[in-house]
């Protein structure tokens, strides 16, 4: 798999999604970790490979990527803030990024993240506090979320 055009599907699932926050704008969706994100945004950022994830290690099975995404809403801990956050994590919803990267899977029988990868889904939403990110001085509100993504 090729982790760089896995992480730009990634994002471009989310901005297919359309989110758009009244008061806040649309969401941003990043598919690398920019120092100073605009909010509310979505961004790819640490990647786990497990080589022998369906027996591989260069054999005819296939790669699994845990790829550490986060969910920033706000420079400030505040009410809204928190708000966002618990609408954008949900399950569903007009502003569920969930939601965004299941419809990624496709159909029954289709790739996903547009052929992509094999397969992908949400394991993991954790981290839910003020995420120091792009330097020391810099902090926003949101959370962490563990997309897996299987494929060749």
């Amino acid at each position: 798999m090729d982790i760089s055009v896995i992480k730009k599907a990634l994002a471009a699932a989310v901005r297919a999604a359309d989110i758009n926050i009244p008061g806040a704008g649309r969401i941003e969706a990043y598919h690398h970790s920019p120092a100073s994100p605009n909010v509310p945004a979505f961004t790819c950022g640490q990647v786990v490979i497990d080589p022998m994830g369906t027996f591989g290690q260069g054999g005819p099975g296939m790669e699994t990527l845990d790829i550490t995404c986060s969910v920033l809403t706000s420079t400030a801990e505040d009410d809204d803030g928190q708000q966002l956050l618990d609408k954008l994590i949900s399950k569903d919803g007009s502003y569920s990024i969930r939601a965004a990267l299941l419809a990624a899977r496709g159909e029954p029988g289709e790739l996903a993240l547009g052929g992509a990868a094999d397969d992908v889904w949400v394991t993991r939403i954790d981290g839910y506090r003020m995420l120091a990110y792009g330097g020391e001085d810099q902090n926003y509100y949101g959370a962490d979320i563990t997309v897996r993504v299987i494929g060749d």
